[in-house]
């Protein structure tokens, strides 16, 4: 069985890969496709937003 993702993994993927991706939405799309190359479980898409959200208002992206 896979271990399950976290909203750590998320918040690691979006950090080490926020400045590879020219919008928030493709570095959205990108983490779920990467992490869950299956497709994400319920309410995943959910969390990856949540997450990503959380981490721009922690950490503003500065253009």
């Amino acid at each position: 069985m896979e271990r399950p993702i976290t909203d750590e993994d998320i918040r690691g993927f979006i950090r080490k890969n926020r400045m590879n991706y020219p919008s928030q939405i493709s570095l959205m799309q990108a983490a779920i496709r990467l992490l869950w190359p299956g497709g994400p479980p319920t309410l995943g898409n959910e969390r990856v937003v949540s997450v990503c959200l959380e981490e721009n208002q922690n950490h503003p992206v500065v253009s």
